[in-house]
């Protein structure tokens, strides 16, 4: 629950909330007419991003007189705060965007929308491949629901109180997230077929099973967002019909946000709480520009950066990312294994509570090694991410690299939000089928894997034909 406790605004953190968005909205106008916003590159999505969460949604913050994410927190943001939280947000799009920029770009190649024989070949071994781990998945999470315990009760997942981290006492968190693989999977399977009756029903199946199981809004937002990619990257479709598209896809990806929360406890109550419990003033405080949690990423990095570093705790040194070598090893193997980082330099609840918070990936560079942390993280990201968008831009006629690209791209947006080594989980349970499909590709090029080409079916029918 959000406290109650009224903060009130001076005039100077309107002033600064007010300034930092005119002057963003100068520079998104002139980088729009400069050097364009490509859907497909990742530039344009940290800049919608930072635009949305770090210049627009502030000034409405200040304005509306928004306090719940530091009422949670236990802190009163002073003038001095805010502005070098703007000032960190900043530096941390500028050097995004250079490392973009020093990166280069690559223009799509204009490809058929026809995939070969040893695409489709290869597509549905790998599909036929992981299907029997993605129905286990559904199962396991619906057989296994997933409920938190505490002294007085029992369940499967247990609050780290330290960190505040869900731990799986019983079961596996990676059964649970193997059915992550599926939306990728459709999407690569319209971009073979096109919208078709198989895909179209496989996608609503997916739909109903992340929503009857109360999770994973998310990851239908991340698919909501490739779909979009998809149609964007497709040749002869009007600008008309994009921004159209865009439109309204967008606010469906906010409508699913906002109700993430609402729809998960009603389908967790199993008749408890109903519709009719849902607030309207509750709904319009919570989506992006209200008083949401989901969308604090503001608040979060000021709470970052007002307390650290101090005598008590420096800097981090990255070392937070360790726990993406750590995080695969079971607890069986290992039963005093931490909680995120083998090495944790920084308690974030020791100045208030930041359980389950986000530090943004500004607030992980700055917690790292402070604004030559931001400088680096959000550089490195930027020239990373863009190296993949070169990769797959040289290669689109390549499905299952397209196939790849149009699903790993909305996946950033959690590294903007998160800055987390969770991010490495995201990718790796979003794209391990898609990854094995080119890995057969690979093969069957390289005369290591038997297909079945084109000639060959032709002579085989003809033969039949006799």
């Amino acid at each position: 629950m959000l406290s109650s406790v009224t903060y009130e605004y001076d005039s100077a953190h309107h002033i600064l909330a007010y300034g930092n968005l005119i002057c963003n909205t100068i520079f998104f106008i002139l980088y729009s007419r400069f050097f364009g916003t490509k859907l497909l590159e990742p530039a344009t999505w940290y800049l919608f991003f930072h635009y949305a969460l770090f210049a627009f949604r502030p000034a409405v913050l200040f304005s509306l007189g928004y306090h719940g994410n530091y009422s949670y927190m236990g802190i009163h943001p002073a003038v001095s705060d805010s502005a070098i939280t703007f000032f960190v947000t900043n530096v941390a799009l500028l050097s995004f965007l250079l490392g973009c920029g020093l990166r280069g770009s690559h223009p799509l190649q204009r490809t058929s929308e026809t995939a070969s024989p040893l695409e489709i070949q290869t597509f549905f071994i790998a599909a036929i491949f992981f299907a029997p781990l993605y129905a286990y998945s559904i199962y396991y999470g619906l057989s296994n629901p997933i409920v938190e315990t505490n002294a007085t009760s029992s369940g499967n997942v247990m609050i780290d109180p330290e960190t505040g981290k869900k731990i799986f006492v019983s079961g596996s968190g990676y059964l649970y997230v193997l059915k992550n693989c599926f939306p990728g999977l459709i999407i690569a399977h319209i971009i073979l077929f096109r919208v078709n009756v198989w895909n179209l029903s496989a996608a609503i199946a997916f739909l109903a099973m992340t929503f009857l199981e109360g999770r994973g809004r998310f990851i239908i937002i991340y698919f909501v967002l490739g779909l979009i990619i998809y149609y964007f990257q497709r040749p002869n479709v009007s600008r008309a019909k994009k921004a159209i598209l865009l439109l309204f896809f967008s606010a469906l990806s906010l409508i699913l946000i906002s109700v993430g929360g609402l729809y998960r406890r009603v389908t967790r109550s199993l008749g408890e709480v109903s519709w009719s419990d849902f607030n309207i003033v509750d709904f319009v405080a919570r989506t992006p520009m209200g008083d949401s949690q989901e969308f604090g990423m503001f608040e979060f990095l000021s709470y970052i950066i007002k307390f650290y570093p101090d005598e008590n705790f420096g800097y981090s040194f990255f070392t937070q990312y360790l726990e993406v070598f750590t995080k695969p090893i079971p607890r069986a193997l290992w039963p005093g294994k931490p909680v995120g980082s083998p090495i944790q330099l920084v308690d974030l609840d020791y100045f208030g509570n930041f359980q389950g918070l986000t530090q943004s990936m500004p607030g992980a560079g700055w917690l790292s090694l402070g604004l030559l942390g931001v400088v680096v993280l959000a550089f490195f990201s930027g020239f990373a991410l863009q190296s993949a968008y070169c990769y797959a831009a040289k290669r689109w006629d390549d499905m299952s690299i397209r196939s790849i690209y149009i699903v790993s791209l909305p996946l950033c947006i959690q590294w903007f939000r998160d800055g987390a080594p969770s991010i490495v989980e995201f990718y790796a349970f979003g794209l391990y089928p898609l990854i094995f499909w080119v890995a057969l590709i690979r093969l069957a090029r390289g005369k290591y894997l038997p297909t079945i080409n084109r000639d060959l079916r032709l002579k085989l029918r003809g033969r039949e034909a006799r």
